[in-house]
């Protein structure tokens, strides 16, 4: 029986290899920190707590629709990881459904800052359900995106490097807040302010839309490697049954 033998390896390929895949970690790890950063500013710019409740008063809302501004924020993000969370256990990668989920949560974003942009031409009524619905559907898509963004992190970042990714997102997005973003959002939204409603409010999201957008993008340029094991894809009932 012939044999065939393949010609060894030159012995330069596997410190290039190892120098190239030090390049794409350190590159993953920016792009992550980066995407972390923006994203914490433009949270800040369109604040749940501080800046959202105020619009919803100057379109007339009650206290009800106030109230509801953080359930939909936390239950926009767990919800949606419930229904795909089975699904996606056969994806070698998962990061093309962020991707995916990117250009959603855009058009959302963009959808419901329109919707703050007109709303000294439309009905109130009209611009807080054109609100709440883009409002809703972006978080239910960052939900969805969740678990792509968890498998990628555990992927590219190594365990005892975590606590120094999460840790500078946090710290780089609460420095900015603190230093920058807050006087901003102080100036724009004072009573002596040069912006009167709804261009205040239009301005802040105009701005936290350009950051989302970097925030997204920066993401989705991470290099995600393929699973060496996948799961078996599975349905709703079945991860209701892995509940307990």
């Amino acid at each position: 029986m012939e044999r065939t033998f393949s010609p060894p390896e030159a012995p330069e390929a596997a410190p290039e290899h190892r120098s190239r895949l030090r390049v794409v970690s350190r590159r993953n790890f920016a792009l992550g920190v980066l995407n972390g950063i923006l994203f914490n500013i433009a949270s800040s710019l369109i604040s749940t707590g501080l800046v959202l409740p105020g619009l919803i008063r100057a379109l007339g809302g009650g206290n009800l629709l106030v109230g509801i501004l953080p359930t939909i924020e936390q239950g926009g993000w767990l919800l949606p990881q419930l229904l795909v969370g089975a699904r996606l256990q056969s994806w070698p990668r998962k990061l093309p459904l962020y991707r995916w989920t990117a250009i959603l949560r855009v058009v959302f974003f963009a959808g419901f800052s329109a919707a703050v942009a007109l709303a000294g031409r439309f009905p109130p009524a009209w611009v807080l359900a054109a609100f709440f619905a883009c409002y809703t559907l972006y978080n239910l898509g960052a939900g969805v995106a969740g678990i792509p963004f968890q498998e990628v992190v555990a992927k590219t970042v190594p365990p005892e490097r975590r606590g120094t990714f999460f840790g500078l997102r946090l710290f780089g997005g609460g420095a900015v807040t603190l230093l920058g973003v807050s006087w901003v959002v102080r100036t724009v939204l004072s009573e002596g302010s040069r912006w009167t409603f709804p261009e205040n409010y239009a301005l802040l999201f105009g701005l936290a839309f350009c950051f989302a957008l970097g925030g997204l993008g920066t993401f989705s340029a991470i290099a995600e490697p393929a699973s060496g094991e996948t799961g078996e894809a599975g349905s709703f009932a079945m991860q209701l049954r892995r509940v307990p």
